[in-house]
């Protein structure tokens, strides 16, 4: 059963997350690049982490929504990011806009190291007639295992 969550990017659509995520009673530990954003949180009971990999290394559940690639690549995969302080057994649950390609590079990165969770509208889909413009696609990769 999942009590504790973490949740990093607390623009329009995550802080509305964290804050009925923290409504429904679970233990919320945010983070955010500009730390002023956390601070609504933190008066209402959440935990402020310093750094990704500190958001996300005591929680059941990892939940991000960041803006666009160069977020991910910092905020995922930087010094201190969610994959250096990941621990076995959690889920990552990554609702970013990205391209394509960094929806790879997320799925190569963590294909025998974490179960994550993919969900967000192609920013393909435009381009590509068979794809429908709007919907999520949902993708779990293994089970996070230590190596």
């Amino acid at each position: 059963m999942i009590k504790t969550i973490a949740y990093l990017g607390l623009g329009t659509m995550g802080s509305g997350m964290a804050s009925n995520l923290l409504k429904a009673g679970y233990e919320l530990t945010v983070w955010n690049r500009d730390r002023e954003k956390c601070e609504p949180f933190a008066r209402k009971g959440a935990h402020v982490a310093d750094a990704p990999a500190d958001t996300v290394s005591d929680v059941d559940l990892v939940m991000y929504c960041l803006s666009n690639d160069q977020a991910v690549e910092e905020v995922v995969f930087g010094a201190k990011g969610i994959l250096s302080g990941i621990n076995e057994g959690q889920i990552a649950m990554d609702m970013s806009t990205v391209l394509p390609a960094m929806s790879l590079r997320e799925q190569e990165a963590t294909q025998s190291t974490v179960s994550i969770l993919s969900m967000r509208r192609s920013l393909a889909a435009n381009k590509n007639p068979r794809m429908p413009s709007f919907g999520l696609w949902p993708r779990v990769t293994r089970p996070f295992m230590k190596r």
